[in-house]
């Protein structure tokens, strides 16, 4: 341990939010191992934050490498920590190697709910019926919260089914709901070409250069259609020589 050292708990939980919120586990992973070691470091709470970020995700896999991780610092998970990683290991279809803590009935009937319903929606969107899907994200909102992979799921069906209006719809409910959210690589190409084919030209453009200052790499085919449609734009403005 490094002497004179304390966590300020204020900080690393705006740090942490922060990291949840535009879905960086690795920065976040990176965080809890650099505090290990600081004096009045939360433990619990960091780990949490991981759990979080990994039930955003869907991500069973990193959520087990996490109870790992705790176990193996010998700390002692609240109760708030072992249900959520029970919740993610549950939802996934894994065995939860713990004896779940029992919470209010009334908790785990809307808990439960919500998780079916959520679950119903990434059904629907991998049998390509993103309409249906769409209209029960609709029924959910304002009662149950929806993760982030949830989201871009749903955005990316119905980006492939061509309903433009009702992805852009879920992406600003997105953002309403999930402070820095973005889509990833394959949804924003997705998204580039759903425009160009509305002649979106302008909006089209505007998410593959907001793509690229993220750092992300936008796929070929969308790279294709907006240089071939604005190719095609110019020539069809450029005035006849004389």
């Amino acid at each position: 341990m490094t002497p004179g050292l304390r966590a300020h708990s204020g900080r690393l939980h705006w740090f942490a939010k922060k990291c949840i919120s535009s879905n960086q586990m690795e920065t976040l992973e990176h965080l809890v191992e650099l505090t290990q070691n600081l004096f009045e470091c939360d433990r619990d709470e960091m780990y949490y934050y991981l759990l979080q970020l990994c039930d955003n995700n869907g991500d069973w896999g990193k959520a087990e490498a996490v109870w790992t991780k705790i176990q193996e610092e010998n700390v002692v998970p609240r109760e708030k920590t072992l249900t959520l990683l029970a919740d993610i290991l549950e939802k996934n279809g894994q065995v939860v190697p713990f004896e779940v803590p029992k919470v209010r009935h009334e908790d785990t009937r809307s808990l439960s709910a919500s998780n079916g319903e959520e679950r119903k929606i990434r059904m629907l969107c991998k049998k390509n019926n993103a309409k249906e899907a769409y209209n029960i994200f609709l029924k959910m909102q304002g009662k149950n919260k929806f993760h982030y992979r949830s989201y871009d799921t749903l955005i990316k069906a119905l980006l492939t089914q061509n309903c433009l209006e009702e992805a852009i719809e879920v992406k600003h409910i997105a953002e309403t709901h999930i402070k820095g959210f973005t889509l990833n690589s394959a949804a924003s190409s997705l998204l580039i070409i759903s425009q160009v084919r509305r002649d979106y030209l302008k909006d089209a453009m505007a998410v593959l250069k907001g793509m690229l200052d993220s750092g992300l790499l936008p796929t070929r085919p969308a790279v294709i259609c907006t240089h071939s449609d604005s190719g095609r734009k110019r020539r069809f403005k450029e005035p006849a020589s004389t």
